[in-house]
This record gives C-alpha cells, sequence and structure tokens, in this order.
C-alpha cells in the first residue's frame, strides 16, 4: 500500500479494509522458532491468528485499534478483557484465576519501516487512557529476553506481575498495569467534597431548627413573664417553675444542636 506523503499518523478503529495489512504485518514479526537468534531481535508475536480469527475479533475485541498514514497501516493493537478469552487461552486463565477481571494486550504490531517512530506508545496510550475499570496486562515471550520489551513497558508504568511458562514451552513475562494512584485520589477527593456538602447542608438545617425552637421558648418566656393583673403567689410560683423548665429546655437544645 502507497503512504500519503503529508498524511499524519492517526488511530483508528480496525476493520475489514485493514485485515489484510494486519494479517501481513503479523506474518512478518511472527516469531522464528527455528532461528533463536533473529527471533529475538525480531520476531515475538507466537498467536498464529488467521485472516479468521482476525476478522471475529474486529466485534469480540473491545479494543482493536490500526495506526495510519494515509491509507497504509503502520501498526495495530488487540485486548481484549477476561470475559473474551478463549478456552486455550493457558496463560489468562491462569491470571484470571489469581488477578481476577483485567484487560489483555493480546498482540500489538509494528511494521519495520515504522519502528521506533512512537507508534506502539501511541497505540498503548489510547487503550490506557480508555480503560481504567481494571487492570491491564501484557504477555512477552521472555526466551530469548526482550531487552526492548522491557524497557518499553516499564517507560509506560508497567510492573511485571510473574513469568509462567505455557504448554507450548515459551515463558512469557507478564506485565501488568494499574489505573495511577493520582486518578484514585481525584476520585476520592470528589467524594470527600459530596460528604462536605452533604455535612455542611445538614448543619445549616440544624442551625434554622435550634432558631426556631430558641424564637419558640423565648415567646413562651415572654408570655409567661408577662402576664398582667396581680398574680397570687401559687400563679407566680407556678410562672417561675414554667419559665425555670423552659430554661432547661432551651439550655438542652443548645447543647443538643452543639
Amino acid at each position: 500500500m502507497s503512504t500519503a506523503g503529508t498524511a499524519t499518523i492517526e488511530i483508528v478503529r480496525a476493520g475489514e479494509v485493514h485485515l489484510q495489512s494486519i494479517v501481513e504485518l503479523a506474518a512478518d514479526r511472527r516469531l522464528d522458532v527455528t532461528d533463536p537468534q533473529r527471533a529475538g531481535r525480531d520476531g515475538f508475536l507466537v498467536s498464529n491468528y488467521t485472516l479468521a480469527d482476525y476478522r471475529a475479533r474486529l466485534t469480540t475485541a473491545e479494543h482493536f485499534w490500526v495506526a495510519v498514514k494515509g491509507t497504509e497501516v503502520l501498526g495495530y493493537l488487540m485486548a481484549y478483557s477476561d470475559g473474551q478469552i478463549e478456552p486455550d487461552e493457558w496463560l489468562n486463565h491462569r491470571i484470571k484465576s489469581t488477578l481476577g477481571a483485567f484487560l489483555v494486550i493480546k498482540q500489538i504490531c509494528v511494521s519495520r519501516r515504522a519502528a521506533r517512530c512512537g507508534v506502539a506508545s501511541r497505540l498503548y496510550h489510547h487503550v490506557l487512557e480508555q480503560w481504567s475499570t481494571s487492570p491491564v496486562i501484557a504477555a512477552v515471550v521472555s526466551e530469548p529476553y526482550n531487552e526492548a520489551s522491557t524497557l518499553f513497558h516499564r517507560k509506560l508504568g508497567f510492573e511485571e506481575l510473574t513469568r509462567l511458562t505455557p504448554p507450548d514451552g515459551k515463558q512469557r513475562m507478564v506485565w501488568v498495569w494499574r489505573k495511577p494512584r493520582e486518578a484514585m485520589l481525584q476520585a476520592q477527593y470528589a467524594v470527600a467534597i459530596d460528604l462536605y456538602k452533604h455535612e455542611d447542608t445538614t448543619n445549616w438545617h440544624k442551625l434554622n431548627n435550634f432558631f426556631y425552637i430558641t424564637a419558640g421558648l423565648a415567646a413562651a418566656l415572654g408570655f409567661t413573664l408577662g402576664k398582667e393583673g396581680e398574680p397570687t403567689r401559687s400563679m407566680e410560683e407556678i410562672s417561675q417553675s414554667l419559665a425555670m423548665v423552659i430554661c432547661v429546655i432551651g439550655l438542652g437544645s443548645a447543647l443538643a444542636f452543639s
């Protein structure tokens, strides 16, 4: 496919029109077990997906993106959640039994002519910026040791989770990425603000009710002490007792609201 000279690299959802280029890229980057030295430099893909496999993932994978420049496919990334893993994915089922829910970056591949141009980083960031509900994992063949992959994942914030050897005999280094702590703190801050607003509203309601009770008690006290006419001794004692009760109620209400 030809490349438009003035076109910029875009990340778009993979479609039927991209499938043939994806298959060709995958074939070019497949792990060559007959030549370990070459495999360490060039090959790294171990899932021998066919055109039909990629076509099926167009609808089942939550993330299937291609980096395109004009009409040329420079790279692709396919990732899906633990609910979409196939029965024969031994490694992903092992991880699910311990880690729980996750998003697995099943394949990422960049053409040789676009290597070291930031295409892989853009594809990763495009997924990580959208996915925050569970950890993201990526399994990389670790024999022979892939130093470039190790540096790449660490730069993006991934941490080594474990090393497992599936039935195919090729040991995998499993990387995991979790939502940054800053984002978690921001979420907690938003919750704290909501709680503060609720408590503040509640306190204002309490203060308003206290004012109503105070005004009512003051009016009752004024009515009791301001009766006209010559009070008898018994009435005077009753008024004083009632005034004392009102004062005690007012004091008790003030302490309760405080």
